[in-house]
């Protein structure tokens, strides 16, 4: 399971910075090979497509090198940011796996959460993949259970506390 995380953040990776310097190229090959196995026919690749050029567009519109540069190490920080404070909170719940193991557990949750499936402020859904992540990677599932709640709730408050910041800071500004 590891390896196979491993092998797909490169490839995700790479994907990016191909995207970044061959935007243009990028999208047409991508087109030709969605039209070659003739999947656009399918309203879900179509709406691919769509976003795919969007984000083309939108990265056509950024002239700097140095300013997409600057947003990548932006997001890869906020991303760094977000397994960190999961890791210490689990850690924290006395879940004992090793490092690599809890790195794929939260990486199979952000890509269990992409699926288009929430409840009210996902709760449920959030937990479920949560367990079933850390079930898979051999936590007890009473443990994987409560980890799951108790992250979540953690990761709700702490929104909440900086949505409430920001509409203040928002205010005081206009």
């Amino acid at each position: 399971v590891l390896w196979s995380f491993t092998v797909l953040v490169i490839i995700l990776v790479a994907a990016l910075a191909l995207f970044l310097h061959y935007e243009g190229a990028f999208v047409n090959a991508a087109l030709r090979l969605l039209a070659s196995l003739n999947l656009m026919r399918y309203g879900s690749v179509k709406k691919f497509v769509r976003q795919l050029a969007a984000i083309s567009k939108a990265f056509a519109r950024i002239k700097s090198k140095k300013q997409i540069l600057e947003l990548l190490l932006y997001s890869y920080a906020i991303w760094l940011a977000y397994f960190a404070f999961y890791y210490i909170l689990i850690k924290a719940l006395g879940i004992t796996l090793a490092t690599p193991l809890i790195v794929a557990g939260i990486t199979i949750n952000i890509l269990a959460a992409t699926i288009p499936i929430k409840g009210i402020a996902a709760l449920g859904t959030y937990e479920s993949y949560w367990t079933i992540s850390f079930i898979l990677l051999g936590v007890s599932k009473e443990l994987a259970i409560a980890s799951g709640f108790a992250t979540h709730i953690v990761s709700l408050v702490f929104a909440v506390v900086l949505g409430l910041y920001s509409i203040v800071r928002l205010r005081k500004l206009f």
